[in-house]
């Protein structure tokens, strides 16, 4: 883990978006899986929780610090609601899910003056469930480059979105080798759970981001030059084993790039005729139900992209929330929102 970690120390600039995310380190995380599908989904469940769980941890004593009242409150309050809809996208993460039933109960009663105490029970809840290496890989993993607790919460939220973004790019992997072995109803299965998962977690998870003050994230932009969200390996990933996407649109400056045998979308394409006509229409409708929860999540983005930045071009040499309009507005498969 030292080897992996003490790279994240250095700052160089302009800054690597992989290496502020953390996301090598986080990775050791999966690494006792040996592959196994179900072990790697239980770990990745497992990881986003105690995640969150921190950064439950982190804004429950900011405000008790605080007096418990303002900005502070309204933050809290967003991320205790996204520890208690955690069934929703890591289901394996607590077998129990009392505690997150507690924690339902605590803040649907007037003034919440339990959530403190039911957030608490919920965060040992899902660290007891956590390995120590996958503990101590999300310890070490928070590297802010400035002094402000903002930036804590705003380094957790996005390493919570690149789990979410590298699940649904498993899912699609694993989808185009179903396709392409002749399994759909498996490939199907694969998407669904994507599908079902990601708008589970993008309200709750964007609703904290909404919380980040304009003039921190000012602060934030520049002591991070470089390290924009359009180098996101996992979100690329997704956008690449969809479908074929216009030349260069994956160019180094805007991201990682990744060779292929084949999208999923070609792959569909190329098996769905040879298939019986209810596993066809059952992994089309799970890759329309995909499609639609990630181009949700992008509007998403440009939306509190907006709120916290307005117009002011990308770190990573976009437009910024103009480009993010607009790729908002393009679809995974594009093929199927034609026909």
């Amino acid at each position: 883990m030292f080897d992996t970690w003490l790279p994240l120390t250095f700052t160089d600039r302009p800054m690597s978006y992989v290496s502020y995310a953390g996301n090598d380190v986080l990775g050791l995380a999966l690494w006792d899986t040996d592959g196994v599908p179900e072990a790697t989904e239980r770990a990745e469940d497992l990881l986003l929780a105690v995640l969150l769980a921190d950064l439950v941890e982190r804004e429950t004593d900011a405000l008790a610090a605080g007096g418990g009242e303002g900005r502070q409150r309204t933050r809290t309050t967003a991320v205790w609601q996204a520890l208690a809809r955690l069934a929703d996208f890591a289901p394996l993460a607590l077998p129990d899910t009392a505690p997150l039933d507690g924690m339902r109960a605590a803040l649907a009663r007037p003034g919440a003056e339990d959530a403190p105490d039911a957030a608490r029970a919920a965060v040992e809840a899902v660290r007891a469930e956590a390995p120590r290496a996958l503990r101590r890989a999300v310890e070490v993993a928070l590297l802010p480059v400035t002094t402000l607790h903002d930036e804590r919460m705003f380094i957790r939220s996005i390493q919570l979105f690149e789990r979410l973004f590298s699940r649904v790019a498993r899912a699609l992997t694993l989808a185009v080798a179903a396709v392409r072995a002749g399994r759909p109803l498996d490939a199907a299965a694969f998407l669904e759970s994507a599908g079902t998962r990601l708008p589970g977690a993008t309200a709750p998870l964007y609703r904290i981001l909404t919380t980040m003050p304009p003039e921190s994230f000012a602060v934030i932009r520049d002591h991070t030059h470089g390290a924009s969200a359009i180098q996101s390996r996992p979100y690329q990933l997704v956008e690449t084993v969809s479908a074929k996407r216009e030349a260069g649109a994956h160019s180094p400056e805007k991201g990682p790039v990744f060779t292929l045998d084949a999208t999923l979308q070609e792959a569909f394409l190329a098996h769905s005729g040879g298939w019986d006509t209810g596993e066809t229409r059952r992994l089309e409708a799970a890759m329309r139900q995909l499609d639609a929860a990630w181009c949700g999540m992008k509007r998403t983005h440009w939306g509190v992209t907006m709120k916290i930045i307005g117009r002011v071009p990308g770190t990573g040499g976009t437009t910024g929330a103009d480009y993010l309009k607009a790729a908002a507005q393009v679809p995974l498969f594009p093929l199927l929102a034609t026909g």
